[in-house]
């Protein structure tokens, strides 16, 4: 801790799918936690700073500590809705917080994509990073608490549309067999004109 006390901790669950731990620490009840920011809301531009544990050793003094920009907002390989940093994030502080300038953690940090393709030799980054915002990690802990796993998958439709929308719709690219889509009937060059009774204009609903 802050106090340089060390104590015991045990796993109550985990999400691998996005590196989030839940710990129960095994030692005193008034343990001081750091302020939570409101990460969904942080606007482009915004500095960030990122901790981690240089070399994976405990023999280190104080933590690694990179600073960056909020640069964009993706959906990363499918899997993450996060934003893009240009902070450095690597295996020396995957899975730890992001906070901003004000001291209050915003995020976790994560791998940039797929951990074949994106994890560097140790120590180094590609430069992208990114990270979940702690709104996304709060609601997955009460599902770890009471079972140590998440029991839902995020959902995916199973086709690939047309990055420009016209008043008439958007129009379907391809169908990825097996999927909802293609069990509901949708096939390349269909064009889906409204969305749960909301008509869709320019791409969006």
């Amino acid at each position: 801790l802050s106090d340089g006390s060390t104590h015991p901790a045990r796993l109550v669950g985990a999400h691998e799918g996005k590196g989030i731990a839940v710990l129960k620490l095994e030692g005193p009840e008034a343990t001081p936690a750091p302020e939570l920011g409101r990460g969904r809301d942080l606007g482009l531009g915004r500095w960030l700073v990122t901790f981690g544990n240089p070399f994976g050793t405990e023999k280190v003094e104080a933590p690694l500590i990179g600073f960056g920009i909020l640069s964009d907002r993706s959906t990363n390989a499918e899997r993450y809705d996060a934003f893009l940093t240009d902070a450095p994030i690597n295996l020396a502080n995957v899975g730890g917080p992001v906070v901003d300038m004000e001291g209050r953690i915003v995020g976790v940090a994560i791998v940039s994509i797929s951990p074949q393709d994106a994890i560097l030799p140790y120590g180094l980054n590609s430069g992208i990073g990114f990270v979940i915002p702690i709104e996304d990690v709060l609601e997955l802990v009460p599902m770890l608490e009471a079972d140590g796993v998440v029991r839902f998958r995020p959902g995916f439709l199973g086709v690939r549309l047309a990055e420009e929308g016209g008043d008439g719709g958007v129009k379907v690219l391809n169908v990825i067999p097996g999927t909802g889509a293609a069990r509901g009937g949708l096939r390349a060059g269909d064009v889906i004109q409204s969305l749960n009774g909301m008509t869709i204009t320019n791409g969006t609903v």
